[in-house]
């Protein structure tokens, strides 16, 4: 499922587990890279994301990496990934955002953040 779909159909319910939460989370980083790398430099973008400077990465690459990075935060912050409360998924996304670039996406792009900040808000709020 694309990331845009997944995350439609999690913002949807009413209430979140963290699992769930986590989830939405990853799709979440995904379709504001995804959309970032349609506007962001395509050099800048590759160093971000440690892809071919030569193409823009596609949806897959942009979300093996999202979760690659979530799977290093969870084992830096030695937490389970399967049941994070609301606490250490906060702490997650503030490693997630600093490890994939995001100051850089809040300068180049403040309305995109804006976005992705209102939609992890969103998330959050409906954890149970």
């Amino acid at each position: 499922m694309e990331a845009a779909q997944l995350l439609d159909s999690i913002l949807k319910k009413k209430w979140l587990s963290s699992n769930t939460v986590r989830e939405g989370l990853i799709a979440c980083f995904t379709l504001t890279l995804l959309n970032y790398s349609t506007q962001a430099s395509l050099s800048r973008l590759g160093l971000e994301l440690g892809r071919n400077k030569t193409s823009f990465p596609d949806e897959a690459a942009i979300y093996s990496r999202v979760l690659q990075t979530s799977q290093e935060g969870f084992r830096t912050l030695k937490i389970d990934d399967e049941y994070p409360t609301k606490d250490q998924i906060m702490k997650l996304k503030a490693i997630m955002e600093k490890r994939l670039g995001f100051d850089k996406l809040k300068e180049d792009n403040p309305a995109l953040m804006e976005q992705y900040n209102n939609l992890t808000s969103t998330l959050l709020s409906k954890l149970e």
